[in-house]
Formats: structure tokens, C-alpha cells, sequence
């Protein structure tokens, strides 16, 4: 019952959840690397800001922006694949 009934029912909420956390998880990532430095994006936009380096800042900050934008293609994606219901009956 719980594998057949109940687990499909709740999917849909789930991955609303999970795409309204994504983002916030992504900003606080980021930040944690500028604060933190020792790698990753954040750190390597914050050496870029500290030494003025305009374009590459505008570059770090796509990146981010990217990488957000492929999260949520791809929850979308796996949401399709494991909710096909869903899609048909929000086209009807």
C-alpha cells in the first residue's frame, strides 16, 4: 500500500518542495564559499571583486545563475519521468 498508494500520491508535493528548497540551498552554498573561501565558485567571485576584475565577476555570477537554471531542468525532468500523471492532467 505504501509503495503503490501512497508514496505516488505524495511525489508531487515532494518535488514542489524540493524545487522551492533547491534555490535557496544553491544561494546558501555560494555563500558559504565566499565566506569560507577554500574553493568553488563563491571563493574564486570573491578573489575576482577583491582585485577588480569586473568581467570575470559578470562570468562567476552567470555560472551561478546556470547552475540554478540546471537544477531546475533537471528536477523538472526527473519529475516527468517519475509523475507522468501530473503533466497530463495540468494540461487538461
Amino acid at each position: 500500500m505504501l509503495y503503490r498508494i501512497i508514496l505516488p500520491a505524495c511525489l508531487p508535493y515532494v518535488f514542489s518542495g524540493i524545487r522551492v528548497t533547491t534555490p535557496v540551498a544553491l544561494i546558501t552554498a555560494f555563500t558559504a564559499e565566499m565566506i569560507a573561501g577554500g574553493g568553488g565558485v563563491g571563493a574564486a567571485l570573491m578573489f575576482a571583486q577583491r582585485f577588480f576584475q569586473t568581467p570575470t565577476v559578470f562570468v562567476y555570477i552567470l555560472m551561478m545563475l546556470i547552475t540554478g537554471f540546471v537544477f531546475d531542468r533537471a528536477l523538472l525532468g526527473l519529475r516527468r519521468f517519475l509523475i507522468p500523471w501530473q503533466d497530463e492532467a495540468e494540461h487538461q
